[in-house]
């Protein structure tokens, strides 16, 4: 990993990942691609696309939306609010998404829908 400072803001951090021959990476993006550089700016907000999300992890367009802000860091009380429901309304339809991801908690559910933000952000490109 490497650190990129930058004036006014916590430094960047890049990290190198190689590229199998086999990877579809090459075959369909880049076909001379070595490697895959990642970049992870602590300050910018998580969005993870929620009709995506509905898709890879067979859940509700409802669902995958709170699932988008769970993820982005907001809490069932917040999401309540912006949503005009309940927070035990938010805390059901969490029960669901969990049942159905086949997470037991919400730390469990972020790096599950982290872990797929690369395939979202293949698809989404």
């Amino acid at each position: 990993m490497v650190e990129v400072e930058r004036e006014g803001g916590r430094p960047l951090c890049l990290s190198f990942l190689p590229v199998a021959p086999s990877h579809r990476v090459r075959g369909e993006v880049a076909p001379r691609a070595r490697a895959i550089v990642v970049v992870h700016d602590p300050e910018a907000e998580v969005r993870l696309r929620p009709e995506l999300i509905a898709r890879i992890h067979g859940l509700t367009p409802t669902e995958a939306a709170l699932a988008a802000a769970i993820a982005s860091g907001r809490t069932a009380a917040e999401i309540a609010a912006e949503r005009g429901s309940s927070e035990h309304t938010v805390r059901t339809h969490l029960k669901r998404i969990l049942d159905k991801t086949g997470t037991t908690r919400q730390a469990d559910l972020v790096r599950l829908l982290l872990a797929s933000a690369a395939l979202q952000m293949h698809e989404a490109g």
